[in-house]
């Protein structure tokens, strides 16, 4: 039996468990793969199985195989609240000197500095083609989000990975006492400048993390206004937390809050 590197099939691996994508297996042996024959496939335990019906290589990725591989030192972050735990890929590069042009342009286009990329551990993934947005709790790796820079590249823009029973980014340094909920890291980051904020990795606040937002005199809800199934999942959150909190706002800029300046960052809250 051949099998595959993991470097070739787990940072593709979809975040959902049971949910199974197909992709086209990058430098596979047996040619160019142009008709996704690599499946993977995300087992409920939190495994990944892989399999390529081009070169016939399998491969499988669980935390036991991962330790008897003395890999674990190459690790960032777990989990210590009883969810799966998260690895960033094995190959993220956080030296932006080493990232090709395009990464590094996609990161400078939103205003991210070279302090902030150091200090969110922002990387990137040569193997993954992929900029890394790690979200973090207190050291804690939650989850990462991997964005697709280059546009012949397969796969959507975003791969999210999280912690099943933890996936929200949450940062309460912020001393105005406003939340920011939004979707992206990236998002959540530029926030943090003006705010505490909290990155969703999706756009569902599970109910057992309601308890991050209590304490704050206003709750802003800035997720996707361009998207009418997102708009209706905000008012749907605003609504909830309005039971438990005395100021829920959503804020309907059009655009992203990555894409704003910091003057209209720090404005947000009166819009």
């Amino acid at each position: 039996m051949k099998y595959l590197a993991k470097e070739e099939y787990l940072p593709f691996a979809p975040d959902e468990y049971g949910k199974q994508i197909h992709i086209n297996h990058l430098d596979c042996e047996a040619g160019t793969d142009t008709k996704k024959r690599l499946y993977i496939r995300r087992l409920d335990d939190g495994s990944v199985l892989a399999y390529c019906h081009h070169c016939c290589k399998s491969g499988r990725f669980s935390e036991t195989t991962f330790r008897s591989l003395g890999s674990l030192k190459k690790t960032t972050g777990h989990s210590s609240s009883g969810g799966t735990t998260i690895h960033l890929p094995l190959d993220n590069e956080t030296n932006i000197g080493e990232w090709p042009s395009k990464a590094r342009a996609w990161v400078y286009r939103y205003g991210i500095t070279d302090e902030e990329i150091k200090q969110y551990g922002i990387g990137y993934s040569p193997r993954a083609r992929r900029v890394i947005l790690p979200a973090w709790e207190d050291g804690e790796l939650l989850g990462y989000q991997a964005r697709k820079i280059f546009q012949e590249d397969p796969l959507p823009k975003y791969i999210t990975y999280h912690n099943k029973k933890n996936y929200v980014w949450k940062d309460l340094t912020s001393t105005n006492n406003i939340l920011v909920i939004c979707e992206d890291v990236l998002s959540a980051i530029k926030l943090h400048r003006f705010y505490a904020s909290m990155a969703l990795l999706s756009t569902y606040l599970h109910k057992s993390n309601y308890h991050f937002v209590f304490g704050y005199e206003k709750v802003l809800i800035y997720l996707d206004n361009n998207n009418p199934e997102v708009k209706l999942k905000a008012l749907s959150l605003k609504k909830e937390l309005e039971m438990y909190l005395p100021l829920v706002k959503i804020i309907s800029i059009e655009r992203d809050p990555k894409e704003l300046s910091n003057s209209e960052l720090e404005n947000i809250q009166y819009v």
